[in-house]
Parts: structure tokens; sequence; C-alpha cells
């Protein structure tokens, strides 16, 4: 008798995994899907790819949107939709071989491109079509010019002073690109501004050959600024004089006691702000709260570490003119002494 019981659970179990990978395994539809074309960023150095413009395409984006229909196991397609949604499917360096030479423009089938696509393969799922089945490119061979390279901030301002070694370097470029157009750019963060003033910085130039699609050079150029007032340098302070901002409530109520104090502070500013922020009354503050008094009135006083702040001028931070360090700012441990009243 027990050895039917099993036998009949054990049809049962199978039959169950069977309906389950049956579930699991049946072909299921995927429709209305949006994925993106993109131009593959591999492309040969002497080409330039870029998406036509058309009707309900940005000017200034390089993806195309197109719906998809896909067929494959359940558990693929909801793995594909799981995992890697949204999709961008990118051309092949190998469409530019076969492009119309006389206008420079193509109409790609894409949907082998969607096909071959690394996601769309692993998953082994099937195409079953793509809307548009095609789209419009344009290749431009590329010719190697003369470029001089100029140096620019982060908002593409020229940098007054800013010198590059090699000063001309060679890139590949439209053939059409003359006069003011021939420069390569070298953009600059803040930090490598102060880089570049304090010795040599190695940066690669770029070109943008389409609105926001940009080339790098192959080799980077030296870049150094000479150092002004105007640019923010390293400094500190000695034996910093440290301000107590109290809540109202505990206005006369508490002594502070320091136990431990940093003996300097690091900064950057610029030689003007530097003076007037050692010319405060205080350089550093500490905000104390509430949270920070005993426990109890008369009770064991509470050791607290906290961050200082920085007494900066608020005009010279909003110019940009002095900054705490970008690592670790400089804390203090205090406890909070209750003042006797008779």
């Amino acid at each position: 008798m027990i050895a039917k019981i099993k036998k009949l659970l054990l049809i049962i179990l199978l039959t169950l995994l069977i309906w389950v990978w049956a579930d699991i395994s049946g072909e299921v539809e995927l429709n209305n899907q949006t994925a993106s074309i993109v131009v593959s960023p591999t492309i040969s150095r002497d080409l330039w790819l870029s998406l036509e413009t058309r009707p309900g395409l940005d000017p200034k984006s390089q993806a195309v949107s197109v719906v998809l229909e896909l067929t494959g196991p359940r558990a693929r397609i909801e793995e594909f939709k799981r995992e890697y949604l949204p999709l961008e499917v990118e051309f092949s360096p190998d469409i530019a071989q076969n492009y119309d030479q006389e206008n420079n423009n193509t109409s790609v089938p894409i949907e082998e491109y969607v096909q071959n696509d690394p996601v769309i393969r692993k998953l082994g799922l099937n195409v079953v079509s793509v809307t548009p089945k095609a789209i419009n490119v344009k290749v431009e061979r590329l010719v190697k010019k003369q470029l001089k390279v100029v140096c620019v901030d982060a908002d593409t301002n020229l940098i007054d002073g800013a010198k590059t070694t090699p000063a001309i370097i060679e890139m590949s470029v439209k053939e059409i690109w003359a006069g003011e157009k021939l420069n390569a750019y070298v953009k600059l963060t803040p930090s490598q501004i102060e880089e570049a003033q304090q010795g040599l910085l190695e940066l690669n130039p770029y070109v943008e050959l389409d609105p926001r699609r940009i080339r790098y050079a192959e080799s980077a150029v030296q870049v150094t600024i000479p150092p002004t007032s105007e640019q923010k340098m390293s400094d500190a302070i000695s034996g910093p004089i440290i301000g107590f901002v109290f809540n109202f409530e505990m206005l006369n109520k508490y002594r502070v006691e320091i136990t431990d104090a940093p003996k300097v502070v690091e900064y950057r500013a610029t030689l003007e702000s530097s003076k007037a922020f050692k010319s405060q009354k205080y350089h550093m503050l500490l905000d104390i709260s509430l949270e920070d008094a005993p426990i109890t009135k008369g009770g064991e006083e509470k050791s607290v570490t906290r961050k200082l702040r920085y007494n900066f001028q608020q005009e010279h931070v909003r110019l940009g003119q002095i900054s705490a360090p970008e690592t670790q700012i400089p804390t203090i441990t205090f406890k909070l002494i209750p003042i006797k009243t008779n």
C-alpha cells in the first residue's frame, strides 16, 4: 500500500514538473517593444557614420527608436524584459564597407542587425519584425588635417595662458573643415586646471564631428598653465580659531570643553580669498545642538565628535574662489559642561 502511494506521488510530481517546464519553455510573443539603433563607437577612424535626420528625430540625437516583435521561450522573454531593457543595438563598422559612394547615403535593412545583437543571440530570441524596416545612414570619408590645440574650461571658455606640447596635432576630420574650424580641444575641470598650474598634465584632445558626438586623438598632449592670483592654490592655517554656534535654548547654560581639536586646517583659495579667510575672527565653526547636552541634570558629560564647518566668506564661495578640501573635513571632540548658577 505504501509503495503504491509513493508511486502515485512520484507520478504527480513528474506531471507537475512537466507542466512547469512546458510553461517556461513554451514559445511566447513580445509585441510593441522599443529599442534604440545607435552608431557603434568602434567605426574606422577614417569614416564617420551618422543617422540621417528625419521627421521625429532630434537633429542632435544619434539614436533611432524602432519597434520590435520578438518570440522565444517564456523564461528568456521574461529575462529580457527584466534585465536588458531598454535595448540598444549597435551598427557594426562593416556597414561602412557597402555605402553608396555617389551620395554617401544608404538605406540599411535593420532586422539583420537586431537579430545579430549579442543580447538577442545570447537569449535565443527570434526577431519577427522591426518597424521601420530600414533607416538612412550617412557615411562620410574623413581626411587627416593639421589642427591647433585649444584649451577650454568646463564651460568651454578659453583658458588664458594655457599651452600644449605639441601645439599642433594631426587628426582625421571632415573634408569640408577649414579655417577657424581646424581646432582640437582640451577641456579641463577646475581640479585639472590646478594640476596644470603645478606641473605637467597630459590629456587627449578631441574634435566634435557632430553635435554631442566627439572623437579623441590617439595621443595625449602636455598641458601647462601659468599660476595667477585668480587661481585657487592649496593653503592652510595653523592653530585655527574655533567659534561655537549654540542652539538658542542652550545659551548661557553650557560651556564647551575641547578634548581634541585639529592643529592645522587645509583649504584651497585664491590669494585674496585666503587673506580674507585668515583674517576672520573664527576660522572654523562648531554647531552645538540640544542632543549634545548631558542626558540628565548633573549626569556624566557626553563626549561628542563632530565635523567642523569652514567659516568662509559666502561671496568668495559663490564665486568659486575658496573651497574646503575634497577629502577629509576636520573634526573636533568636545564635552558640554553645565554652567552652575546660584
